[in-house]
């Protein structure tokens, strides 16, 4: 999370001054804060939903699809009346990198209380074994027509119990 954070205060740096030297360091601070944080978001996420791979992919091409939204409006955002500061998109570019952290920490709050439900459930069932209600698999599970067919994925149900000691990358 600290990169994006650099970036915030890059951005900052850059609307807030017109010296060549201090907007020479807050264009590394923005660009390396921005770039920085975005592969080890795509790796938290490969990591986060690691199957099926057709969730993983959608997943990944969705991030890829917000990413580059910034093609889009950055045309319009930089505009020359806003020279040579252009405070109204570096503003922005922070509220960004902001609302960036708080989606991460948003995100950190669910995966640690899924966690903290994966534990217990692991624990209940080291108590009294685990029970298994056949109402509760009532996706699609593989067959051996799926095995031949080279079907390595299948889709999980919703209630179908991870491995053991499986968590969530935090």
């Amino acid at each position: 999370m600290s990169p994006i954070l650099l970036g915030m205060v890059g951005f900052i740096m850059l609307a807030s001054t017109t010296s060549v030297g201090p907007r020479y360091a807050g264009l590394f601070l923005a660009l390396g804060g921005v770039y920085g944080s975005y592969d080890p978001a795509l790796a938290w996420i490969s990591s986060t939903i690691p199957r099926p791979r057709a969730k993983r992919a959608v997943a990944l091409a969705i991030i890829n699809m917000i990413g580059n939204l910034a093609q889009i409006y950055s045309p319009y955002m930089y505009d020359t009346n806003f020279a040579p500061r252009y405070i109204p998109p570096m503003a922005c570019n922070a509220a960004f990198c902001l609302i960036t952290v708080f989606a991460v920490l948003l995100l950190r709050f669910c995966l640690k209380r899924e966690n903290e439900t994966l534990a217990a459930k692991e624990a209940m069932e080291e108590n009294r074994g685990p029970v298994l209600d056949p109402s509760e698999f009532q996706d699609r599970h593989a067959t051996l027509g799926d095995m031949e067919k080279g079907e390595e994925d299948v889709i999980p149900s919703r209630n179908e119990p991870v491995s053991a000691g499986f968590r969530y990358a935090l």
